[in-house]
């Protein structure tokens, strides 16, 4: 999904990861770290996490504290942008529990969040069908009007029962950045589709990737010393024992210390290398792919974030 991107997404949130913190601690999706997340420990499912490009830096914002399984559950980062302080909120709410328990705790948060000078976004599923005219959403609008935060997805994410239903939801300060987009995924994991949120001329600072390979210097002059030492070598260990496993062991210990003695471990720094060899044609392909898999069970929710 990440490959059929024209751009690869700065930050990503996902909803519903369905992971214990130990699996959690184990994601890995190339290109892409944990930056924050919660994971629930008394009930199955749920959860919230929030993945950015390795190449961009940010600040982790501790509100465990706050988060309640299956009523309220939220991660959220501070990232700095050329022109603002961004905060990033994922939030996910489970359509078993009362949402006046989550706006209450969701009020509770943006009044710790909120800053005039900052940009604050709000994603996930919070489970309040936004195309439906009831007193959950009027409560919804109202707090979020409070810290004059603006739903900008319109869309259906979500068929149901041929019903379009937005539950998936995206709120923000337009009177801060009125330059976005939003537009649809459809990630063929879930039965609900992701969303990608551009802003527009905002440029998020990217630092230059390296990291560290592991190798062994293997030049003329260490092979020639390692096979010369081999031949100096009288072997007694492996030629005067009846054990064959002793034989063995003595000659394998013998061989491994002359050629970690003459091959020598060192670590390398390398600069991080796109996927070049992602062509068009496998993308086009990829699509292709996607749109001949079967329905899958309900998987996780994702918002994909862009800049600039």
């Amino acid at each position: 999904m990440l490959q059929e991107c024209q751009r690869r997404p700065h930050l990503i949130c996902l909803s519903e990861h369905h992971m214990r913190k130990e699996e959690m601690l184990d994601l890995t999706l190339p290109g892409y770290k944990l930056a924050s997340c919660f994971c629930r420990e008394k009930y199955a499912k749920g959860g919230v996490c929030i993945l950015v490009r390795n190449d961009i830096n940010c600040q982790a914002i501790d509100l465990n504290n706050i988060c309640t399984e299956k009523v309220f559950e939220i991660s959220a980062i501070r990232l700095d942008t050329s022109s603002t302080s961004m905060i990033l909120c994922c939030v996910y709410r489970s359509p078993s529990t009362k949402s006046n328990h989550f706006l209450n705790l969701l009020e509770q948060t943006l009044n710790l969040l909120y800053q005039q000078t900052a940009l604050l976004i709000i994603c996930g599923d919070l489970n309040i069908n936004s195309l439906i005219e009831n007193s959950e959403k009027q409560n919804l609008e109202i707090i979020m009007t409070t810290f004059n935060l603006t739903q900008v997805d319109t869309f259906p994410i979500r068929i149901c029962n041929n019903k379009g239903t937005l539950i998936d939801n995206i709120f923000l300060d337009k009177a801060k950045l009125n330059n976005i987009t939003v537009n649809a995924l459809d990630n063929g994991l879930s039965d609900h589709i992701a969303q990608i949120l551009t802003l527009v001329n905002m440029k998020v600072p990217i630092s230059k990737q390296t990291y560290t390979r592991k190798t062994r210097v293997m030049d003329v002059e260490s092979r020639n010393y390692f096979q010369s030492h081999l031949r100096e070598e009288v072997w007694n260990g492996v030629y005067d024992s009846r054990d064959v496993n002793c034989s063995f062991n003595n000659f394998h210990c013998t061989l491994i210390r002359h050629f970690e003695n003459h091959f020598p471990s060192v670590f390398k720094l390398y600069k991080a290398k796109h996927n070049d060899w992602i062509t068009k044609g496998i993308k086009i392909s990829c699509q292709r792919k996607r749109y001949l898999v079967l329905k899958l069970s309900p998987c996780f929710k994702c918002n994909l974030f862009l800049f600039g």
